[in-house]
């Protein structure tokens, strides 16, 4: 999307922007969840939302705006890596077998695994989730 083209969508954006204080985890959250949404109206109500005056955390509130913009199918997965101690780095395959193990996922037309795959991605590039690059063995 050309912000220049959505000169109103930019001036919310950058309002948006300052009530990240400058913290990169926020500003990538929610730069995740805002790129899907293309209405005006949609950016001003993430920007007027009550959950930017929670107290005493400034990452939590943009952390919060996008785990409530997730479908419920996708907050029942993420809300599930809690199970991971903070900064653990998991692999996807292991992350997909255990929200299968746990009926997290439904299998319809696809094969399992592929939904599995179709949330974890759709997470990642929400920065709900972070690739993190693998050490090399020597």
């Amino acid at each position: 999307m050309d912000p220049m083209g959505y000169p109103e969508l930019e001036e919310v954006g950058k309002q948006i922007a300052a009530k990240c204080k400058g913290l990169p985890l926020a500003l990538k959250t929610l730069a995740g969840m805002l790129r899907s949404k293309s209405e005006v109206e949609e950016w001003k109500r993430i920007l007027r939302s009550e959950i930017w005056e929670l107290p005493h955390n400034d990452v939590l509130p943009a952390l919060m705006l996008s785990y409530n913009d997730l479908p419920a199918h996708l907050k029942r997965c993420f809300s599930y890596c809690a199970i991971f101690p903070k900064d653990y780095p998991f692999r996807k395959e292991q992350v997909i077998h255990l929200w299968i193990a746990n009926g997290l996922l439904h299998q319809e037309d696809e094969i399992i695994e592929d939904s599995g795959n179709q949330y974890f991605l759709e997470l990642r590039s929400r920065s709900l989730f972070e690739r993190v690059p693998t050490p090399k063995s020597f």
